[in-house]
């Protein structure tokens, strides 16, 4: 016999998150899917971290979950009264199951949509560079300067600029490049052309402009600690982990998006970020 809550749920690992998700619904039984049953998913048998279905059933059970393979759901008919629970990801959207579903939104782990999804930044600045604003003429003439600058990437597809201003004053100016020359993707062809802006940003054959900028100042001995930012498009998540491991305390952007953590890695490492409205 069936309880009245069951969840049906992809979980590699038992973390807080999930512990969290299965108390919130008040369910015992959870039906667990394997990589066996997800063809769709090939990578996911490459995941070294998973747990086999006793594991994870020795894991919650010491919790009191009952664990059961979802072969023993699948294509059986869910009494009506049966409210299913299963957080959305990329992983369940899959299924065909009919019944009381009750989908959840907790993050729990980073599935393709997580991790490719673009939040758009400009509204989400800790401060706006209005045109009413005293730093807006010194900010709009710093950015017309990068825009200018960032012309002279030979990047076809995105031209970003940099320019980052130490705490004593002195000033670095980079953009987009690519190596082991500029004419690399037209020679080669572009790996960058195979997906969509801000899907797999580590493959490219491009150096960012604020890497350039951070890479420069190492090889110049300044120090960057307390120092700001300008750039003309809002920096990727591996862009942000540099700006936050070299110190840099505000990044000024004109509009862009963040991809992945890259706007909460910032934000949570005491970055100010301000849009510039020009």
């Amino acid at each position: 016999m069936m309880d009245d809550k069951i969840v049906v749920a992809y979980i590699p690992v038992v973390h807080q998150g999930y512990l969290n998700y299965l108390a919130s619904t008040g369910a015992k039984k959870v039906y667990a899917l394997q990589a066996k049953d997800l063809p769709d998913f090939p990578y996911l048998a490459r995941e070294t971290r998973t747990l086999g279905i006793q594991e994870l059933s020795q894991a919650l059970g010491s919790l009191g979950y009952e664990v059961f393979e979802f072969s023993e759901l699948e294509g059986k008919k869910i009494p009506e009264g049966t409210q299913v629970y299963i957080p959305e990801d990329d992983v369940t959207r899959k299924l065909n199951i009919e019944g009381n579903i009750i989908w959840g939104n907790a993050f729990l782990r980073w599935d393709w949509t997580k991790s490719t999804v673009k939040a758009f930044v400009q509204p989400e600045a800790d401060r706006a560079i209005l045109k009413s604003d005293p730093m807006h003429e010194v900010c709009t003439a710093r950015m017309q300067m990068l825009l200018s600058e960032a012309r002279k990437s030979s990047d076809w597809w995105r031209q970003v600029a940099s320019l980052v201003i130490t705490s004593s004053g002195q000033c670095l100016v980079s953009y987009n490049k690519h190596y082991p020359h500029e004419y690399a993707p037209y020679m080669d062809g572009d790996p960058r052309s195979s997906f969509n802006p801000g899907e797999f940003i580590e493959i490219s054959t491009a150096l960012h402009g604020e890497r350039a900028v951070i890479a420069e100042a190492a090889r110049k001995g300044l120090a960057l600690e307390g120092s700001e930012l300008y750039v003309t498009t809002f920096p990727c998540n591996d862009c942000a982990n540099w700006i936050v491991v070299a110190g840099i305390k505000k990044v000024f952007f004109l509009g862009g998006y963040s991809n992945l953590n890259g706007q909460k890695t910032l934000r949570d490492n005491g970055v100010e970020l301000l849009y510039v409205e020009i």
